[in-house]
């Protein structure tokens, strides 16, 4: 081959990005500079020496070289990484470097060059083969040429493997080493094709870890990383062999499941996952648990693209995390009632945006002898038809939603404007106002240097005024975080109560370490209390565990004057109800207040 022709094989591997092209035609060009009948590309991986490309091979043996793999140390190939230098073979067969593994397949001679990657490092060999055709002895400028390009193979050899590492990289999760959603789309379309070739269902597993922000929030970033990196450990101990674990990103996983034969297969899947995440991890010392919610969907062997597997397995999961964690199968309710949820949850974000949510009060009572004491308020969003929602009709649309996050500051500040207000009339300054913290909102980093942010200024406010209503069930969950936050409260003047209480888990134990200075009786034991002695048990039952600590007993859902007789005689001082009171707007209470105040008081 002349310097023109080889300028022309340079130019035309210059225009090639496929490497398997771009090696086909180099060695295309290396076998016809010498007359021979092919050649291929053969890569050091290790210990061994491994056939990459080839070309001219016959068509008997191209299964069996095929990936063929032997020791670094052997054939000709072996001679030319220990040297650096190229070896030509004219008899093969003769040849004390022979393997019989290419003597049965009749190559006859051959000439090894090594590929040198351009740090220098011999990473391959590039061995020109004749099999049947005449042997020559290849002339200096044949030689010359093979080397050049092996040269080129060699600076392309090393850019596919960056190329490689770089992709790699781009769809590996550094934090977990798991495959991360840009080596999705790929992964679930072989996936999808090997399902349909074998006739076998295929699911997609979306995994979100409810309470992973309040860790992250409360504990730090760091702390929140090792919980990821535990979590990723977890899940790849125990799926199935052959299933694909990745991190789509924040706090949600996917398993990719293949080769599935009934659909209980995948029901014990996610009840492993479910149980395995529960489990409270102990990370650098602290114990702290996460809630799975799962949602799955399933290939069956219709006709359905990658992107609505993903998208039918989220809509699952959001449906389990509205009830509260556990897993869900994708299905035509699930789709409508997240359809809902997305209507819902933008709207809402709209009325937040516009200040059109609002805080109604309902008024807390002496029961010794009626007077006003305080206030809970209660959140509700007008609509423009005149209705008002309660919380249950739209809060469940943003459950572990960024939004929360927007509407529970909006609660604070609010409730702040309001005692702020009330501080200008002595008729209103000495009430409490009660707000619904949620759990989440506790663990938050800074809960309480952001409360006093709001509460400071020209007029601040005095804490003993403000009251935190906590369920009793999200105190005892995350019960350290929870605590340590809570008497941040109490050590600032804020009185903490446990709402709904008697419908949890607290013990007396628990009551006796509780930051709380109160609890209010859940509606369902103040409902029959005038009327069932199994009511009134539970109802003294509570209001015992309460005494010796100095609680306050608020009873809630009053609405007979009966009840408050019997609440009386059992010793609960404090009640809320439709009896004194429904939830109104603040300027209404605000008149209501008034004119009860120049009312004469019941005897």
């Amino acid at each position: 081959m002349d310097t023109l022709n080889l300028a022309a094989v340079v130019k035309a591997l210059s225009r090639e990005s496929r490497f398997e092209e771009y090696f086909r035609k180099a060695a295309g060009a290396a076998a016809g500079c010498c007359g021979a009948d092919g050649a291929a590309l053969i890569v050091r991986d290790g210990d061994v020496m491994q056939y990459r490309f080839f070309l001219g091979v016959p068509f008997a043996f191209h299964q069996r070289f095929m990936g063929y793999r032997y020791s670094a140390e052997q054939g000709v190939s072996g001679e030319v990484m220990r040297s650096g230098q190229a070896h030509f073979i004219q008899d093969y067969k003769n040849s004390p470097m022979a393997m019989d593994a290419f003597i049965e397949a009749g190559l006859s001679a051959n000439l090894v060059v090594p590929v040198h990657l351009p740090d220098g490092e011999t990473g391959a060999v590039l061995a020109v083969a004749w099999f049947g055709s005449p042997v020559e002895i290849p002339d200096e400028q044949a030689l010359d040429t093979v080397e050049a390009l092996a040269d080129l193979i060699g600076a392309a050899l090393q850019r596919e493997e960056m190329e490689s590492r770089l992709r790699e990289q781009a769809q590996s999760d550094s934090l977990t080493g798991l495959p991360n959603r840009h080596a999705l789309p790929e992964v679930l379309e072989r996936a999808m094709n090997r399902a349909r070739r074998l006739e076998r269902m295929l699911s997609v597993i979306v995994i979100d870890l409810d309470g992973f922000k309040g860790v992250n929030d409360r504990l730090g970033h760091r702390f929140g990383d090792l919980l990821l990196k535990s979590c990723a450990a977890r899940l790849r101990e125990i799926v199935r062999r052959g299933d694909t674990v990745v991190r789509m990103g924040g706090d949600e996983f996917l398993v990719l499941s293949e080769g599935i034969r009934r659909v209980t297969e995948v029901e014990t899947l996610c009840r492993r996952i479910d149980t395995a995440l529960r489990l409270r991890m102990n990370v650098e010392g602290r114990y702290v648990g996460v809630r799975p919610s799962i949602g799955v969907s399933m290939l069956m062997g219709e006709e359905m693209d990658g992107d609505t597997l993903i998208h039918q397995a989220d809509m699952a999961m959001y449906n389990a995390k509205s009830e509260g964690g556990g897993y869900r199968f994708y299905g035509y309710e699930i789709d409508r009632q997240q359809q809902t949820r997305r209507e819902i949850r933008e709207a809402l974000e709209v009325a937040l945006a516009a200040n059109r949510l609002a805080l109604y009060l309902q008024p807390i009572v002496d029961l010794t002898d009626g007077s006003i004491v305080g206030a809970e308020a209660l959140l509700r969003w007008p609509q423009p038809d005149g209705e008002v929602l309660a919380p249950m009709a739209f809060l469940w649309a943003v459950q572990d939603d960024p939004l929360m996050e927007q509407i529970g500051r909006w609660i604070l500040n609010t409730g702040i404007a309001v005692l702020r207000a009330w501080q200008d009339e002595s008729v209103l300054d000495g009430l409490t106002l009660a707000l619904n913290v949620s759990d989440w909102e506790l663990r938050k980093r800074g809960f309480c240097e952001s409360l006093d942010q709001m509460t400071v200024g020209e007029r601040p406010i005095n804490y003993s005024r403000l009251h935190f209503e906590i369920v009793e069930t999200a105190a005892l969950d995350q019960r350290k975080e929870i605590f340590e936050v809570l008497s941040e409260c109490t050590a600032r003047g804020i009185s903490v109560y446990l709402d709904d209480f008697g419908t949890g888990h607290a013990s007396l134990s628990h009551l006796s370490e509780m930051p709380v200075n109160g609890v209010k009786i859940d509606r369902r034991f103040v409902a029959q209390v005038d009327v069932s002695s199994e009511s009134r048990s539970l109802v003294r039952a509570i209001l015992g565990m309460a005494e010796p600590f100095g609680h306050a007993v608020v009873a809630e859902g009053i609405e007979r004057p009966a009840q408050i007789t019997e609440l009386r005689e059992l010793g609960c001082r404090l009640g809320q109800g439709y009896l004194f009171g429904r939830p109104m707007p603040v300027a209404e209470f605000r008149r209501w207040v008034l004119e009860r105040t120049r009312a004469t008081p019941p005897a």
